[in-house]
């Protein structure tokens, strides 16, 4: 199958709501390519939208690159540069991130926002699946993908900001989705931040205070609408705190302050960086395995015969296809993480009785 006379389609990487991703070898240039096919009969427009909006962030490095875009068969069609795996498929394997990388990677993610936003866009899906790695560097750069919900908040021309509404239908990923959101509001530029304030959180701990709740929407809305989610946050880095408080802070038509979320952000690698060089003064925040997550890394590990999707629409969706009952339903491969290798964490010790949500171990390094 060769896309547009020139991309050659080799495998298949997954599937998602949308669209099909492939990998390919550009012809051309004798490069991998990732080739996005849009399926769905609901929203054909996605592709275009998503692909409109990467011609408009085309000379950014947080990005993928638009290479083409048009219509193969009776499908919409869109081809960019091939990257690495998510996040989120990082963390599955490394169990947890260091503090320094946090904070590299949401530094990272707060100037891509900072650009999408100055173009009149908001994301509105923010979440691990959706950071990818580079292939080269690896953690060190990390790219924002799957831009098929994203819209626009203002004109581009008169700046004019789409009316406020508090009865919106939900659209996006409820467990990292911001609390206006979730409670039927119109989404803008503090959304986008307060749910990458979610997503660093859950890359440092593994789990968030409602993921274990078993009617999701109305856990979201009963404990971000009553301010419940502060009170959790006592063993993670304050500045992450700081920011989903500051987001949530924040008026509809308010332009966020970019560069105080990264001074928070750098903060959190400055005083990282003075425990490496004092090991002993650093009491380290080690997250306990959590039932969420070993139910992701048993279903992956029961389905070897899918490959990482690298590219915006994914079938390995993560944390985006949680069912009610908190019940992974994703497909896609991740190495299985041994019991023997659980055991062997230092500080790691599991109740069975207590609820793992947010309980932590801290022992001198």
């Amino acid at each position: 199958m060769i896309v547009a006379g020139r991309f050659k389609i080799e495998e298949k990487l997954g599937s998602g709501s949308y669209a099909d991703v492939y990998c390919a070898m550009d012809m051309k240039t004798n490069e991998k390519v990732a080739v996005k096919l849009d399926h769905s009969t609901n929203d054909p427009a996605r592709i275009n939208s998503e692909s409109m909006f990467l011609e408009l962030l085309e000379n950014s490095q947080y990005f993928p690159k638009l290479i083409w875009h048009g219509k193969y068969n009776s499908s919409k069609a869109m081809v960019t540069n091939l990257l690495g795996p998510s996040i989120f498929a990082e963390y599955l394997k490394r169990n947890r991130f260091t503090n320094i990388e946090i904070a590299s990677i949401g530094t990272q993610m707060v100037s891509a926002l900072e650009i999408i936003h100055g173009q009149g866009i908001i994301h509105k899906d923010i979440k691990p699946d959706n950071i990818l790695i580079d292939p080269i560097v690896g953690i060190e750069k990390v790219y924002l993908i799957d831009f098929g919900i994203a819209k626009r908040y203002a004109d581009p021309i008169s700046k004019q900001q789409v009316p406020f509404r508090d009865d919106n239908e939900f659209n996006g990923n409820l467990m990292f989705a911001s609390k206006n959101v979730v409670m039927g509001c119109t989404p803008s530029r503090r959304d986008d931040l307060e749910s990458l304030a979610y997503t660093l959180i859950f890359l440092l701990t593994g789990t968030l205070p409602w993921s274990k709740k078993r009617k999701a929407s109305e856990s979201l809305r009963r404990q971000r609408q009553l301010g419940l989610f502060t009170s959790d946050f006592a063993r993670i880095p304050e500045e992450l705190t700081n920011i989903v408080n500051y987001s949530q802070k924040l008026k509809y038509h308010e332009r966020p302050n970019y560069q105080y979320i990264i001074s928070l952000l750098k903060e959190i690698s400055k005083r990282e960086d003075f425990y490496v060089r004092t090991p002993n003064r650093r009491p380290d925040v080690i997250p306990l395995e959590t039932e969420f997550r070993s139910k992701i890394i048993s279903k992956r590990s029961r389905s070897m015969n899918q490959k990482e999707s690298f590219m915006g629409n994914q079938v390995i969706r993560g944390v985006s296809n949680i069912d009610i009952d908190n019940n992974p339903t994703l497909d896609g491969t991740s190495p299985s993480i041994s019991q023997e290798t659980r055991k062997r964490i230092i500080g790691l010790r599991r109740d069975s009785r207590e609820n793992l949500s947010w309980k932590y171990v801290f022992t001198q390094c």
